[in-house]
């Protein structure tokens, strides 16, 4: 009897090997999940709250419990190619310049958002902890950047998503690295500069696009247009773009002396890398501090942060392109993520 049942189980293995039986295994949990993250987008389109969603993570998550029946799927989300509602500046700079940029970055709104930014001072012989949170860097005043430390610095930064602003004026011949890394050239010495016009980019891909239209649009509004390329010392070197590429110009002088001029005072190398005259040394008033935050946050790292995302089981990310346009033009890609923790 104990060989029969001995038998008789082995049977019973060797046929659920050899012919195992038909299962059909569906997967309408994982459909579930985007059905339900490309509803829960939509609706909150069409009802106008997807702005104010992308950048309040309590109004979505509000949104959220009262849209899911299922308590046991995460959600979490990101935006792409906004300016963050939160900007960490790292500020080569002195005190009194790190104070100077926290009230004029107070009180920061674009579309009706509340923009804060956070300052740190770093030096720049080394990324150090400052320099890896921060979404810009500023560098101001002249600096002797051609010291090799200093540039591999500058270029190991470059290789993240945080762009670089440098403010300053020129006393002496322009090193390499201001070349390599800004592009600027020496456009010879100062005489005395009638006026200055910001340059409208003729396209949407310009490398100065962006700041133009924060400024424009956003920040500048209705106030009048002053003088950006002050004079500070006959001394001080002009600037121009050092591959004559006249579509990096932001701000440039139109005349000098009754001439035409080759002189500039914002110019762009790529859409995270800008330098702007140190319009400080010399009066200024609240459109010049209104530019300069301008470039700051058009170059500044509008990337999503891969720390937000949650460990799950299954997960899926719901990407959807919204527009805002409220005192500024506005394109940002939104992604919401769906997923089961186990």
């Amino acid at each position: 009897m104990i060989e029969m049942i001995m038998v008789v189980i082995v049977l019973y293995i060797a046929f659920s090997i050899f012919f195992p039986g038909f299962s059909y295994k569906n997967k309408w949990s994982e459909a579930l999940l985007l059905l339900t993250a490309r509803d829960i987008v939509v609706t909150s389109d069409r009802i106008d709250k997807l702005y104010d969603y992308s950048f309040n993570q309590g109004a979505l998550q509000d949104f959220l419990i009262n849209s899911i029946s299922n308590e046991s799927i995460i959600s979490w989300s990101d935006t792409d190619g906004a300016i963050k509602s939160r900007v960490v500046i790292a500020c080569n700079c002195t005190n009194q310049q790190m104070v100077n940029l926290n009230t004029w970055m107070n009180g920061l709104n674009i579309n009706g958002r509340q923009i804060t930014t956070t300052q740190c001072y770093t030096n720049l012989e080394t990324i150090n902890p400052c320099m890896v949170s921060s979404d810009v860097l500023i560098i101001w005043g002249e600096k002797d950047l051609s010291n090799t430390i200093y540039s591999n610095t500058l270029q190991q930064y470059l290789k993240g998503d945080g762009g670089i602003v440098e403010i300053a004026d020129f006393k002496s011949p322009l090193n390499q690295i201001q070349n390599d890394i800004f592009d600027l050239g020496d456009g010879g010495s100062w005489s005395s500069p009638d006026y200055d016009i910001v340059i409208k980019p003729t396209t949407a891909d310009a490398t100065t696009y962006q700041a133009y239209k924060i400024y424009t649009n956003g920040l500048k509004g209705n106030s009048s247009l002053s003088e950006f390329c002050k004079l500070p010392s006959i001394a001080n070197k002009k600037v121009v773009p050092a591959d004559d590429d006249s579509s990096k110009i932001l701000v440039k002088i139109n005349k000098e002396g009754g001439q035409a001029t080759r002189a500039t005072c914002a110019i762009f190398n790529s859409t995270r890398i800008a330098w702007i005259s140190d319009f400080t040394d010399t009066t200024f008033d609240a459109n010049h501090t209104k530019m300069l935050i301008s470039i700051l946050l058009a170059t500044s790292n509008k990337r999503p942060s891969t720390s937000s995302i949650p460990s799950v089981s299954i997960g899926y990310m719901t990407p959807y392109i919204n527009v805002k346009n409220a005192d500024m033009y506005e394109v940002y890609k939104f992604d919401l993520g769906l997923g089961y923790p186990y």
